[in-house]
């Protein structure tokens, strides 16, 4: 996270870059009229086919790992960095820190 958190989107590989400048026009507008999420992509896959006017169908979920709730591998230091790279992505997708129940996580204030 550190390391991630001092390259320039400029610079960062596609997989590390912000996700707003790949999806955002020339003076920062959106240019998809939907955008779904990972975390609810069978509703958000099933509303696209709805939109199109395609047939149900299911949407397979391949090589499914196990692991902790994301939450479970940040500290509040990697959470500030996070929230610092990303702030365009968090607040123009409407994300939240949480924490392993889900509820939200209040973030200290950064420093100047």
């Amino acid at each position: 996270v550190r390391a991630t958190a001092q390259i320039p989107d400029e610079e960062a590989d596609i997989h590390f870059s912000s996700q707003y400048r790949h999806i955002t026009g020339a003076h920062g507008s959106l240019i998809p009229d939907f955008i779904g999420r990972f975390e609810s992509l069978a509703d958000d896959f099933s509303r696209v086919l709805a939109r199109l006017d395609l047939t149900k169908m299911s949407l397979p979920h391949q090589m499914k790992t196990e692991h902790q709730h994301y939450s479970a591998y940040y500290t509040d230091e990697t959470r500030a960095l996070v929230r610092g790279r990303y702030a365009t992505d968090i607040e123009l997708f409407g994300y939240t820190f949480q924490n392993r129940s889900g509820d939200p996580v209040k973030l200290p204030v950064p420093r100047a």
